[in-house]
């Protein structure tokens, strides 16, 4: 049994003891670098200095407070690093090699089962909130049906009712997030939809499941992961499964680089395919002229924590300083907005700084049509479906380059690309447009053109019914 020391006791601590107590680990205190709480019980092991650490050495170490980049340097230095472990890789230890795991499968393989004529592709959306990746198992999961295989996507009872075509699709799981009996029900469904395919997007109890299952029948199983983002804990997240997926499918040839590069993926089992947006071929639209307010778009949560909305007030303040005659449009909600709000009416900027509030999905065309440029101003990304969107809408795109830009937009050629935090540079480039409106259509054709290229979604429809022919055909590092 593994020893575990828990570094962090803060509220985060809590979701992790709560999913620590479901496995064979034994726990043996916090570390914490409050010298105001060692010596104080938290959730019923005792907080101790960092360097308690030392007299532990067979012992594991679990990062569970906010700032695991900051801990992991502090570890470093104490040459503990080594003893990192993830949660991610104790419940695989925990699913695919505990006596509890073992026995559980017995007793269900003993229970006769009449195997499915055809494959099912089971989408997980099991964690899924609001956003572009949950957008996109709705969409891809409804219309990637075939006659060769079903289709069906996995939520949890309390997530948000779909639309009825879409709802029809979903098998809702009432069960306690991350418990023993939820581990074991998955098992138990997707034991009943064999053979099938886990198109895998969140690293939930499902990938877990799925492997279990394959352990045992690895030709009746397969695993897509979607890589749909970039950042570190993700690919550490989804990677840890690399012998057990069969193809990670990435979101733009940046990430598909990283996993090959960094993670060591073998090049078969990776895949690219830009992301995909509708696009409305019947556009017709008009761009600012000379002495009008140049519009600027902004969409997304309005959240600090990627996508960096509080960098919106240098943003404003930049072009202030400025003698550009500009118009911001911010359609999104999120913890940010009241802050975002309060600076813009200090300010007296209401007439030139708008709050659309969160638009629904078929509203957002119109949204884009009456905006010049586009900005993103995100730490990291996947590939930006509102990129997508405006871009596929004649707004030139002045973003930053994070994962998804570089398979899009072109510097200076259809947009503007600048690195994260750069918001001077932004201001700039945003002055640049407005001093050649010109090229406000000249680019804006281009990034619209591009886009109808390269992120058509029946043309993605397709791509991905073929990925999923060729995997419930059983064919393994196929060239597609």
């Amino acid at each position: 049994m593994k020893e575990i020391i828990l570094f962090g006791a803060g509220n985060k601590a809590l979701w992790y003891t709560r999913i620590l107590s479901t496995l064979s680990v034994k726990l043996l205190f916090f570390a914490d670098n409050n010298q105001t709480r060692w010596g104080e019980d938290y959730c019923d092991l005792l907080i101790q200095r960092p360097d308690a650490i030392n007299n532990y050495k067979n012992a594991y170490i679990l990062i569970t407070c906010q700032d695991e980049n900051g801990i992991k340097r502090q570890l470093e230095d104490m040459k503990a690093g080594n003893r990192l472990i993830s949660i991610s890789e104790l419940q695989k230890e925990e699913v695919l090699l505990s006596k509890k795991s073992q026995k559980f499968c017995s007793k269900l393989l003993a229970v006769p089962h009449t195997e499915n004529c055809k494959w099912t592709a089971v989408f997980d959306n099991f964690d899924g909130k609001w956003g572009g990746a949950e957008d996109w198992v709705h969409k891809v999961a409804s219309e990637a049906r075939s006659d060769l295989y079903e289709t069906c996507i996995y939520e949890r009872a309390g997530q948000p009712r779909q639309k009825e075509d879409v709802e029809r699709m979903i098998i809702r799981i009432n069960s306690a997030e991350e418990s023993e009996d939820e581990a074991f029900q998955l098992t138990r469904l997707l034991y009943e939809k064999m053979p099938f395919i886990l198109i895998n997007n969140w690293g939930t109890a499902l990938i877990r499941s799925a492997a279990l299952l394959k352990t045992y029948f690895p030709d009746k199983v397969k695993i897509i992961t979607i890589m749909h983002n970039d950042y570190t804990a993700l690919y550490e997240q989804q990677t840890i499964w690399q012998e057990e997926v069969d193809l990670f499918f990435c979101v733009s040839s940046q990430i598909l680089n990283k996993l090959q590069k960094i993670y060591h993926i073998p090049a078969h089992k990776t895949l690219y395919h830009a992301n995909f947006t509708e696009i409305d071929y019947e556009l017709s639209r008009e761009y600012a002229r000379q002495k009008e307010a140049i519009r600027i778009g902004y969409t997304g949560r309005l959240e600090v924590y990627q996508k960096r909305t509080d960098l919106l007030e240098r943003l404003i303040r930049g072009l202030e300083d400025t003698n550009v005659l500009y118009e911001l449009n911010i359609a999104g909600s999120g913890e940010y907005e009241d802050p975002l709000k309060n600076f813009v009416k200090k300010n007296g900027l209401e007439e030139k700084v708008h709050f659309c509030g969160q638009l629904l999905k078929d509203k957002m065309p119109l949204f884009y049509e009456k905006q010049d440029i586009y900005i993103n101003i995100s730490d990291f990304e996947g590939m930006s479906l509102s990129m997508l969107e405006a871009m596929s809408c004649g707004c030139v795109p002045v973003v930053t380059n994070v994962s998804g830009v570089n398979d899009l937009v072109k510097n200076k050629k259809n947009g503007l690309i600048f690195e994260c935090g750069d918001i001077e540079g932004m201001v700039k480039g945003i002055c640049y447009l407005d001093q050649h409106r010109s090229m406000l259509k000249q680019w804006g054709e281009k990034s619209r053109e591009t886009v109808q290229e390269e992120c058509d979604s029946h043309r993605y429809i397709e791509y991905f019914k073929t990925v999923l022919r060729h995997y419930s055909a059983s064919k393994i590092g196929v060239n597609l």
